[in-house]
Parts: structure tokens; sequence; C-alpha cells
């Protein structure tokens, strides 16, 4: 059973998730109410999974989500508000995703999504780019979500990784891949490959109907142009696994 390390300071809102970790019998956890208590656990024991107030009474600055990291976790922020500083002040931090604080049923919101990277374990997601640097962001973010990933710098790599792995169930193409050959990737996945069994996320660098059209025309479910936030790639990925 997987281990969660819950740091909440109110005492409902802990209560609240015991109730539901206890009814769901998912995972094995502990839960605490400041940094002090998670710096002892994390000392003691090793963690899969969190779940973190940003502000705390004694680190009201987020420092629980570096302490986290530190220890190799990425967490899930339980937070009373998000806004564009918020995003700024942690974008190069690891965290897995950012759930508003605002009624009870957001409680089972943060449940429901550690159940969904418990499922995500089976999901395996390929990315084909010929740049480093995006090769390394989108492996970096999708791992954080749990997701198998596998990486191919050309087409004729990616080909050759989904007839080898058959698991493969979403596909996300950089169209810096030269173009002719990416729109003929997708018309031979597409002889073999349904839309329902097996998703394509193009990252488009043009925004204007011709371009994406043909992506979309050539066997893509969908695009995201660049250069994206973190967040928007979450939500276009979450989409087409569903």
């Amino acid at each position: 059973m997987p281990k969660l390390l819950v740091v909440e300071s109110s005492v409902i809102v802990r209560g609240a998730f015991k109730k539901l970790l206890d009814d769901e019998e998912s995972f094995d956890y502990e839960i605490v109410g400041t940094y002090a208590e998670a710096e002892k656990c994390l000392a003691n024991d090793s963690f899969e999974y969190a779940v973190v107030e940003r502000k705390l009474s004694d680190s009201p600055d987020g420092e629980i989500i570096a302490l986290l990291n530190k220890n190799d976790i990425a967490p899930l922020v339980f937070t009373e508000e998000i806004d564009e500083m918020f995003f700024d002040s942690f974008e190069s931090a690891q965290i897995v995703d950012y759930i508003v604080k605002q009624k009870y049923n957001n409680i089972s919101n943060v449940v429901s999504k550690l159940e969904q990277l418990q499922e995500n374990k089976s999901i395996t997601i390929l990315v084909v780019t010929p740049s480093h640097t995006y090769k390394k962001y989108l492996e970096q973010n999708l791992k954080l979500n749990s997701f198998k990933v596998l990486t191919a710098s050309n087409s004729a790599e990616a080909l050759q990784k989904v007839e080898q792995h058959p698991e493969i169930s979403l596909m996300i193409l950089d169209d810096t891949v030269a173009q002719s050959t990416s729109l003929e990737l997708m018309k031979n996945i597409r002889i073999y490959k349904s839309f329902d069994d097996f998703n394509i996320i193009v990252l488009a660098d043009e925004s204007n109907s011709y371009a994406t059209s043909k992506f979309l025309n050539a066997g893509a479910n969908d695009y995201i142009i660049k250069p994206f936030s973190r967040n928007e790639l979450y939500i276009r990925v979450y989409q087409n696994i569903k």
C-alpha cells in the first residue's frame, strides 16, 4: 500500500482527510499539522505521495514544498488561493498539482487525485521531440504525475517505439520534428491504432487554423501551442487519456 504524508494546519481538515482515507483504504498515511512534525516523519519513514498546505504556522512561505522536494517527493498543494504570483513563486518547484481549499468536496478531490496518480502508473506516454530541453521538461513533468514515459528523437524512432510497446496509449509529438515525416508518422500509426486506443497531442509552433488542421487531418486528437504552461500540459494530457 503506498505511503502518504498529509501536512495540514486545520484540525477540522485533518479530521476530514482521516475519515476519507480510512473509508477509501487505498493509502497507508500519516497526518501532521506543522513543518516540524513533517520533518520528523520524513526523517523516520519514506513516502511516495504528499498533500500539503502551503502556509503553515512554522513555514508561512511554502518552505514545506522545498522540504518535500529535498526528500524526492512532489506534493499535491492544497491551498486557499492560486494567483499569478503563486505560480511564479513555485514554477521551478516539483509539484504534482494545486487544488483550491474552498469546501469539503475539494478534500474528496484531493483523494481522487491521489487515486488517479496510482492509476497513472499503468499508462505509458511516448514523447517525440528532437529538443533535449523539451524532452527533459515533458519527461520530468509527466513522471511527476506517475506516468510511464518513453522518448524518441525522430519519426523513425517513434514508430519503432510504438511497434515495440503496444501499451503506449498517448503520444506527444513536437512539430519541430520534420513536418513531412511527422505527418507521415501519424498517418502510419492511424493505420492500426484507432482514436479510442491511441491519442496524439501535437506541440505546435503556430496557432493559425491551416497549420493545426494539417495535424488534425493527419490523425492528431489535439494540439498545444508553444510555449505552454505546466498546468496547460496537464489539462490536455488528462483530457486525452480519459
